[in-house]
């Protein structure tokens, strides 16, 4: 892995070559790199990978690397507020964890990342998880039930301060969603609860302040049905939009970080998590609760380019969100061959065509990969308040002489700078 550095300018920012490494045979010829790089991009070379075929069954992930925790169910409520925000005089949030056992070890995790680097100063976030094994949606949603019952609970224990609720909620065991449609049963009852429990636990507005829903992680025993619950958050979300709760939103992705991590952040039935799947959930949250509060986050989006072997390089965020005086904050580019040329386009609009460019480039930084194909770009960001709210796109290009046209390409990621 090599590393360089620089901070992250105001717009236009300024090229540099890249540093150079300590074998003469191996430094980079930046001229060379540049050149052949533009007819690339400007060539028919490195067509997109073609889409899976839609269906029911849960696809793969094109890149594991490209997966960044925290990026929310692509679902969103359209009147529901872009940041979650709290009266000026609040000390103190408590945030609430309701649903079955996949909720159940991951709170401390997330209270630890929370007293570590709270997202908004001088409030103390409070974790509190209430899930209950084995009990599904439907209990949640029903009278008498003991789901329903911790719901009446938790408005009866909480309420001097504002209140946040994190759900993960599923019927997968006895109402499988085995389609997607509005004439099947299991999927209009999984509909219809999710709707019951944000009414129940907003309790017409004396209790959840936010309701945020994830969906059910990945499960190798019933794979379909839990896919299918987090398509069907697309419903829910259009419903609650419909009905004007502006309360509701989709919570972060869980299904494919946890395929990507499966076996190793699961227990040893292959069901449940283990602490690393726990840490997992709790980086995702965390992450998320960053990005609700702030609105800093680094979003990956469209689609790479292989390069040798068939590998799909990535470009990751590093160091925590890009939030305004972050100087730890860099981008790290994965899958490059060893000692490629890499270069970042960055640039304030994404391309609207397929790969290999996906941004509008209007500056553009060059690096060379370490022997393992990774290669770090340091990016503190500045405290200037006029850069809040600012969203820049980068993607990594590498020089990969077995790829077509000899380039391969990341996917992009789009940063979005907030406090």
């Amino acid at each position: 892995m090599t590393r360089s550095s620089t901070l992250l300018p105001s717009p236009p920012v300024r090229a540099m070559h890249p540093r150079t490494l300590t074998r003469t045979s191996l430094r980079p010829k930046p001229l060379r790199f540049l050149g052949t790089l533009t007819a690339f991009l400007l060539s028919a070379h490195a067509s997109p990978d073609l889409l899976a075929a839609p269906g029911d069954a849960p696809v793969p992930p094109e890149s594991c690397e490209a997966l960044v925790p925290g990026t929310p169910l692509p679902y969103p409520n359209p009147i529901a507020p872009e940041r979650l925000t709290f009266p000026p005089d609040t000390t103190e949030v408590d945030l609430v964890i309701l649903g079955h056992s996949e909720n159940r070890g991951f709170d401390p995790y997330l209270q630890d990342l929370l007293d570590a680097d709270p997202p908004l100063p001088g409030i103390q976030f409070r974790v509190t998880n209430r899930f209950r094994g084995g009990t599904l949606a439907w209990q949640w949603a029903t009278p008498g039930q003991r789901g329903h019952s911790i719901i009446q609970q938790v408005l009866q224990d909480f309420g001097s301060a504002p209140l946040v609720v994190l759900g993960l909620f599923t019927n997968n065991t006895r109402f499988p969603i085995q389609t997607i449609s509005e004439e099947n049963a299991n999927y209009n009852r999984f509909l219809d609860n999710l709707d019951t429990i944000t009414d129940l636990v907003h309790d017409s507005g004396n209790g959840a302040q936010m309701i945020y829903l994830s969906a059910h992680r990945y499960k190798v025993t019933n794979e379909v049905p839990s896919w299918n619950e987090n398509l069907a958050m697309e419903a829910v979300m259009n419903n609650a939009a419909a009905a004007g709760k502006s309360y509701v939103k989709p919570g972060p992705d869980q299904h494919d970080l946890h395929r990507c991590c499966f076996p190793a952040c699961f227990a040893t039935d292959r069901i449940h998590t283990n602490a690393a799947g726990d840490q997992l959930m709790a980086e995702a949250w965390y992450r998320f609760l960053v990005r609700e509060m702030t609105g800093s986050a680094a979003v990956p989006y469209g689609s790479g380019t292989r390069g040798f072997g068939g590998t799909l390089p990535a470009i990751q965020p590093r160091g925590k969100a890009p939030r305004l005086g972050n100087l730890e904050f860099a981008l790290r580019t994965v899958g490059a061959v060893p000692f490629a040329n890499v270069g970042y386009f960055f640039g304030f609009e994404p391309t609207s065509s397929a790969p290999p460019l996906m941004v509008i480039p209007q500056s553009l930084k060059t690096g060379v990969a370490g022997l393992d194909g990774i290669h770090d770009l340091s990016l503190p960001v500045p405290e200037r308040p006029q850069l809040e709210g600012m969203v820049i796109y980068v993607q990594s290009i590498m020089r990969d002489p077995a790829a077509p046209g000899g380039f391969a390409a990341s996917q992009g990621l789009e940063l979005r700078l907030g406090w």
